[in-house]
């Protein structure tokens, strides 16, 4: 186990530790990772700044090239971006 994890382990057992008897315990991880979202992002914004700034699509490589299935991945990876993980438990 990696000394971040270690550190939260030994939070968690403190707080739990320390909470009186029949009391409620959640914990939300905030969300999943955005990294994927964030990369198809950017990509969309070089490619439309390059438009806007007066490039033609036939002047761009063509990996850099934004489509519709880009625009629809982007829509999947950013709600996959929202999810996140929630706990529930209660101390005996």
């Amino acid at each position: 186990m990696n000394a971040v994890l270690a550190d939260l382990d030994s939070h968690l057992r403190t707080l739990y530790a320390s909470l009186a008897p029949n009391t409620a315990v959640i914990i939300f991880t905030g969300h999943s990772d955005p990294r994927r979202m964030v990369s198809l992002n950017a990509r969309k914004s070089v490619f439309e700044t390059a438009l806007k700034g007066g490039k033609k699509l036939e002047d761009l490589e063509k990996d850099t090239w934004w489509s519709t299935a880009d625009g629809r991945e982007l829509e999947e990876e950013a709600e996959i971006a929202k999810r996140g993980l929630l706990f529930v438990g209660i101390k005996p």
